[in-house]
């Protein structure tokens, strides 16, 4: 198992490609054609960093400081449209997006069972759920008619996996048009997208 100590570590040493490798082994995605898709060292950073906040968060009952500079250096990663994806590439990443947004989603809810008043961490707020609003926006604007986030089939299956329990996401993505698009994979769609659709539709039952 991957401990915090460990994650920490590996985000120091900006090795985020390792980082990713290292949560997906513990059984967290269920096909290697996936993995190979979140650990493209294009997106490795923000995908690195929201699938360490999302384990950091399960593994404690209350924020740190710890978890607030996972946090803090994701929502660094967040362009203004609030896409998040490589710094030095204009293309958005659904996939990234979709973890980001389950990772602070994950976060808000661990601040928020144990509040604190400073003004520093109200600001923290302030811009972690402006970056969850903005987050879950631009999936929203891309989602095309047909259902499928920026026509991206695997993107949209992780988009699934990834928030299908975060009912406030559905007030602005269209849930029903996702699963129908989602459930429905072309022919000649890759091996990893087929495996991903029944874990992504489970996970959003």
């Amino acid at each position: 198992m991957l401990s915090a100590r460990q994650i920490d570590m590996l985000i120091s040493r900006q090795r985020f490609v390792r980082l990713v490798d290292r949560i997906l082994a513990n059984g967290r995605c269920p096909d290697r054609s996936v993995r190979d898709a979140l650990r493209q060292p294009r997106i490795a950073r923000p995908v690195g960093l929201a699938l360490a906040l999302q384990r950091r968060c399960e593994l404690v009952y209350r924020n740190d400081a710890a978890i607030d500079r996972i946090g803090d250096e994701l929502l660094a990663a967040r362009r203004e449209d609030g896409w998040f994806t490589a710094a030095d590439d204009g293309r958005p990443s659904v996939t990234a997006t979709a973890l980001a947004i389950r990772a602070l989603y994950d976060w808000a809810v661990l601040r928020a069972a144990h509040p604190r008043t400073d003004g520093h961490d109200r600001s923290r707020d302030d811009r972690l759920l402006a970056a969850l609003r903005g987050a879950v926006d631009a999936l929203a604007a891309a989602q095309g008619e047909e259902g499928l986030i920026e026509r991206d089939l695997l993107g949209s299956l992780i988009a699934l996996w990834q928030l299908g329990t975060i009912a406030r996401c559905w007030t602005a993505l269209d849930r029903a048009a996702l699963i129908r698009a989602t459930g429905r994979a072309p022919r000649g769609a890759c091996a990893g997208c087929r495996r991903m659709q029944q874990y992504a539709l489970a996970a959003a039952a």
